[in-house]
């Protein structure tokens, strides 16, 4: 209605956004299609939040079980002042280069699992895939807890395979489960329904480490 009555002039009005923002784009052309008369969604979590945080939860449990030096903390318990010691010489950030550099085939094991979309056989190029997206964890998951009141996903039953040894992974993975009542806030606010009554395009690059194009076949 803001948009209408600024521009009242205008016969249509799309929306686009990439990454987070086609999440928005996606339920913004579901939930309003009195305003917007259809969108541009690129590059999103267009499965939902919980399958999103599914997968970059995996990929920190992964990357602890084979570079256990690396983080002083589990995937659910991140420190308040983790964020602030991310970067610099002995920050986090460097930390997981360094780890990649000297283990690189364990990094290939990580993305093979976890079915990420990374060129592991340049070493840089790996590393950059592994800081984004444990960026996340060390900076959205105490913000996720609160806003969710609890964990949404669930891994206790989940058989990790694609490594050089997938009966120890099992046994040694980190697992946690999900609070039902975060689970349910996280479907409710956060999983397009797919039904729509305006036009929406959705674009994603198969080579997309942090938001998987499996989002697109879901």
């Amino acid at each position: 209605e803001d948009i209408n009555s600024e521009f009242a002039q205008t016969d249509a009005v799309y929306v686009i956004g990439g990454s987070e923002g086609a999440l928005n784009t996606t339920m913004l052309v579901e939930k309003h299609p009195e305003t917007y008369a259809g969108g541009l969604a690129l590059c999103g979590p267009l499965a939902g939040t919980s399958y999103q945080v599914a997968h970059l939860a995996d990929v920190r449990v992964l990357f602890d079980y084979f570079y256990p030096e690396v983080f002083p903390f589990g995937a659910l318990d991140v420190p308040d002042d983790a964020p602030a010691q991310w970067d610099g010489p002995d920050g986090y950030k460097d930390k997981i280069a360094a780890a990649i550099e000297a283990a690189p085939d364990a990094i290939a094991q990580v993305f093979n699992v976890a079915g990420v979309a990374c060129d592991t056989a340049d070493h840089q190029e790996a590393a950059n895939c592994a800081q984004n997206m444990l960026a996340y964890s060390v900076f959205g998951t105490n913000d996720l807890l609160d806003t969710a009141a609890g964990w949404p996903i669930s891994n206790v039953a989940k058989e990790y395979s694609g490594s050089a040894d997938d009966a120890a992974l099992n046994v040694g993975i980190e697992r946690f489960d999900a609070d039902p009542a975060a689970s349910e806030y996280a479907d409710l606010q956060y999983r397009p329904s797919g039904l729509l009554q305006r036009p929406l395009v959705t674009l994603h690059a198969t080579g997309d480490p942090a938001v998987p194009y499996r989002h697109e076949l879901i």
